[in-house]
């Protein structure tokens, strides 16, 4: 029988997505944003949802969504927007969603399973001076768990993108053994790669449902998958001056003194948190 998975602040399935290529069984997502759930719906059809904020559901009500009373694996993507770099009021430290870990705890205590996953950004391991991932771990081994955290990139895994995320993760079993992951990546992946000779380019506020032609990198297949039609790439409606300052910005220079992680496409480069491509630009993942 396959491993159990619940995914708690599920968004459209990314954890869920890892999950079942290595085997396991998700058996609910949950999450406050309905236009992720229904593509996380959509991509996990054997999965049950619930659209409620996380601090409104019970153990009752996850027990009744699924069905049973025991999970293999608890994860949670918590909400990382007051942790992010990207956020400019990031050092406020009142930010309701930097504490709605708590809530996974609050589960995680009630339902017992055999082991807890979170994820964030990596920033979280040192905003307050690191008081909040100590007390997601803190909070973990009050409930019996034994705990691990790293910060792991993802382009050292294979993906064309410099994304680092800080994972904390707990066992019940004393004789469970754990090592996080070794990156596998011999060499990163670039934009070109992930995206060329297979994505049309677009004009401001244009999109495309057919890709150029067939896929010619291994990167580009795994993407596609069994899907025959290009989902989801539409260019922003961008105002002239963007478009100017995108054309005018070397490929891999931040657009924005005060602002760099907005960087300009360099296609024999891995990319950071925004793209853009060499005409207009446009958001990618």
């Amino acid at each position: 029988m396959k491993l159990s998975h619940l995914d708690l602040f599920c968004g459209p399935g990314g954890f869920a997505t890892g999950f079942e290529w290595a085997g396991f069984r998700t058996v609910a997502g949950i999450d406050v944003h309905q236009p992720s759930l229904s593509t996380f719906a959509r991509n996990h059809p054997k999965a049950k949802t619930m659209n409620a904020d996380i601090r409104d559901v019970h153990p009752e009500d996850v027990l009744s969504l699924v069905g049973s009373d025991s999970f293999d694996v608890m994860s949670a993507g918590v909400p990382c927007e007051g942790f992010s770099m990207a956020n400019r009021n990031r050092t406020k430290f009142n930010d309701v969603r930097n504490f709605l870990f708590v809530e996974f705890l609050r589960l995680a205590e009630a339902l017992k399973p055999r082991v807890l996953l979170v994820e964030n950004v990596a920033n979280l391991a040192r905003h307050a001076g690191g008081v909040f991932a100590e007390e997601i771990e803190n909070g973990m081994r009050s409930l019996g768990y034994r705990t691990s955290s790293t910060i792991l990139n993802a382009v050292d895994f294979g993906v064309p993108q410099r994304r680092r995320r800080v994972m904390f993760v707990g066992f019940r079993e004393e004789e469970a053994h754990f090592t996080w992951p070794v990156g596998t990546a011999s060499s990163p992946l670039t934009v070109a790669d992930a995206i060329i000779g297979d994505l049309p380019v677009l004009d401001s506020d244009e999109r495309s449902a057919s890709y150029i032609g067939d896929p010619v990198t291994d990167y580009q297949r795994l993407m596609r998958g069994s899907q025959a039609q290009l989902m989801n790439h539409q260019a922003p409606r961008h105002p002239p001056e963007t478009i100017e300052r995108i054309g005018r910005t070397a490929p891999g220079a931040p657009m924005y003194e005060n602002y760099k992680q907005r960087i300009r496409l360099h296609p024999d480069k891995h990319h950071h948190y925004w793209l853009h491509n060499h005409q207009v630009g446009y958001n990618l993942f």
